[in-house]
């Protein structure tokens, strides 16, 4: 799940949530670690201007780097698509 909020012009930032629904500490740190090295391999997929909340599902556990990063990228997409759409109707 991604969530987006604006943040005054700076930078695209992201915050990770991994809940202990996702599993014990061992695997929520290596699903954070496996979520941030994504996004650090690919900062131009952070919008502008927006802050950006990456919730971890149970399901992330078990995906391979693979299957994360095109889950990851996807929800990117859609959120700058949704960026832009709503860009364009405020003005």
């Amino acid at each position: 799940m991604l969530l987006v909020a604006p943040n005054a012009d700076q930078p695209g930032r992201i915050g990770l949530t991994v809940s202990r629904k996702v599993g014990n500490a061992v695997t929520r740190n290596r699903v954070r670690r496996r979520l941030r090295e994504i996004v650090r391999l690919r900062p131009e997929e952070l919008s502008h201007g927006w802050d950006h909340v990456v919730i971890a599902h149970p399901e992330a556990a078990v995906c391979d780097t693979r299957r994360l990063t095109e889950e990851l990228t996807c929800l990117l997409a859609q959120a700058r698509a949704w960026i832009s759409a709503n860009a364009s109707c405020s003005r």
